[in-house]
């Protein structure tokens, strides 16, 4: 008589199964509004390169990424920022092994001066905002795509934010879904990079959680029969 094959373990078999389906799924944008559009990965970013005066284009950067080591970003709490008092007085950071998903926020107007004002609504968490220029350039090599030319080093590519409130400005829903933009874009760019978390593929946790009761069952089956 054949020898049957043994059984995996119930953990073995959950982990087997969660590698098959994958992870997450790349970001969703649910819906946008006013001046915010999604679009292709351009392939620059510079000055000149990427221009509309009426559109902010949005584009997804890395996805499903699992930070190697701690991230730097602006804002991570609900609420208003339109100066530079209202960001953290310690810069916060996202944790190594946090899993996100990337979305670059872009503004260039072919005229002199443009103002935009847009939203943007996601099916996860946002995390954290990256709005200051600094910020932005230092996370370009980690969030990034390597076929797109990013304005690195540009010290005016993020949001001027003034002593008034009255110029650039961004702001985090309660809920954390929704990014409220407002840009006035002058001689350069203005750009603002999102975080969002990566979740998993519909159907992908409850799929687990059936497979591992069936996985139970059959366990607490076998350990009756034996008994």
């Amino acid at each position: 008589m054949p020898r049957p094959y043994p059984a995996l373990s119930l953990p073995l078999a959950l982990l087997a199964l969660g590698a098959l389906v994958g992870p997450a799924r790349a970001q969703s944008v649910i819906t946008t509004g006013g001046a915010v559009t999604v679009v292709s990965p351009p392939a620059d970013l510079h000055i000149g390169a990427f221009q509309s005066d009426t559109l902010i284009r949005a584009f997804r950067e890395q996805q499903n990424l699992v930070l190697a080591a701690p991230l730097a970003v602006d804002v991570v709490n609900p609420g208003l920022y339109d100066t530079l008092g209202s960001l953290p007085a310690v810069q916060p950071d996202l944790a190594a092994g946090t899993r996100v998903n990337s979305l670059m926020l872009h503004s260039d107007p072919v005229s002199p001066r443009a103002t935009y004002d847009g939203t943007v609504t996601f099916d996860a968490d946002v995390l954290g905002v990256i709005l200051i220029s600094r910020t932005l350039s230092d996370s370009d090599a980690t969030l990034g795509l390597a076929g797109v030319s990013y304005p690195f080093g540009d010290n005016r590519r993020g949001l001027e934010l003034g002593a008034t409130g009255r110029d650039d400005s961004a702001a985090l829903s309660a809920d954390r879904r929704t990014v409220t933009l407002h840009f006035q874009t002058s001689g350069n760019v203005d750009e603002v990079r999102v975080l969002t978390a990566a979740v998993p593929e519909p159907g992908l946790t409850s799929l687990l959680a059936g497979a591992g009761l069936s996985a139970s069952l059959c366990l607490r089956r076998r350990a009756r029969k034996s008994a």
